[in-house]
């Protein structure tokens, strides 16, 4: 991300249970949980990824990240954090959001981690499961592998056929199945037959 990234800006104070898509409300997400029960598991994460590291946020009529790291002489505020860690921040302020939502969907939380970091993100995502079902999309065996030692989960290996993403193992397969959101056009027409072949 660049520095003026939506993530790295001040952010004026208010109750925020809920990370925006772009993350753009993040100072005062963090604010929330941190007068949330959620704080602990929060701040725990952050020092088991970071050691000697805490985050705070600034408050006044903006709030700011503030970033102190053992080794610097002051904090970094939120345009200095590298996007490794302002993604790790990020993804602790989703999985422990005071509004946790029935199904959370991770698309390749490692972008831009450190491997060393995979532990923290997986304790974090054993506690938010016991709040949500938890979907994690990711290209990285290291993280799977970690998330799979830790967390009762259910591991698809995907593989591409011809274009397209099919599960390991079944790239032969010819059933298709449909999901059509559209209640409407349900009513109006006939209902897929699950198991059809797939024809081009």
């Amino acid at each position: 991300t660049d520095p003026d990234a939506p993530a790295r800006r001040p952010v004026r104070g208010c109750w925020s249970p809920v990370l925006a898509e772009d993350a753009s409300n993040l100072p005062a997400v963090i604010e929330t949980i941190n007068e949330s029960n959620a704080a602990t598991a929060f701040h725990t994460a952050l020092q088991q990824a970071f050691p000697g590291s805490r985050l705070h946020i600034e408050c006044g009529d903006w709030f700011r990240l503030a970033w102190h790291a053992h080794d610097l002489p002051r904090p970094l505020a939120g345009h200095e954090l590298s996007d490794g860690t302002l993604q790790f921040i990020c993804l602790a302020a989703v999985l422990c959001s005071p509004r946790p939502p029935p199904l959370l969907v991770l698309n390749e939380p490692e972008t831009s981690l450190n491997e060393a970091v995979f532990p923290a993100l997986a304790e974090l995502v054993l506690k938010a499961s016991e709040r949500s079902q938890i979907l994690i999309i990711s290209h990285s065996q290291t993280l799977s592998t970690v998330l799979a030692a830790l967390c009762k989960v259910r591991v698809q290996e995907l593989t591409m056929r011809h274009g397209d993403t099919r599960l390991r193992g079944q790239e032969n397969s010819k059933t298709c199945y449909v999901f059509d959101d559209d209640d409407e056009e349900q009513e109006d027409a006939a209902p897929p037959e699950t198991g059809s072949d797939a024809r081009s």
